[in-house]
Parts: C-alpha cells; structure tokens; sequence
C-alpha cells in the first residue's frame, strides 16, 4: 500500500483521512468478530458505564490539594472566575 502525503493551498503536509470501507480488510468489531479493535476489546467497551454529571462533579470535588509551608501552615489553592489563583489557609 502506497501512503501520499498532500499539501493544502498554503503548502502545509497532511494526510487524507480515509472511512473504514476505504481500507482493503479493515472492518468494524463487534462483540463475537475482531476488527478495528478485537472481538473481546470491543465487549469490554460496550459494557463500560456511562460516565454522568455526577460522577464528574463528585471527581471534581475531591481535587483539592493541600499544600504546606516552609512553616507547616496548610494552605488550599483556588481559581475565581477570571483564572486569579487564590491560597485559602485551610
């Protein structure tokens, strides 16, 4: 198989992007036939659970770090609004 790298009007290299049905041999997986990925992979990632607002507000939550001073202080860094970092003693 022969690979062409194209440039775009400003000279700049890419490559085509090519659909599945393009690729001599290449198919699609599914739970029983190998094919992007294996049969076994493909099972493993239709039984993964969806991931929902709040899980992702539940992780969120627990990253906050704590850092110590020279002095032993604890202190907790946060971010307002306009992307200012704030130290909260904690």
């Amino acid at each position: 198989m022969e690979v062409r790298k194209l440039k775009n009007s400003d000279g700049v290299a890419f490559y085509a992007l090519a659909h599945v049905e393009g690729v001599d041999g290449l198919t699609t997986a599914s739970a029983t036939v190998d094919g992007l990925l294996t049969a076994s992979d493909k099972r493993k990632l239709d039984n993964t659970p969806s991931i929902t607002q709040t899980d992702i507000d539940f992780w969120n939550s627990k990253q906050d770090t704590t850092f110590t001073s020279p002095d032993g202080s604890k202190f907790r860094l946060l971010v307002d609004n306009n992307g200012n970092f704030i130290s909260q003693r904690v």
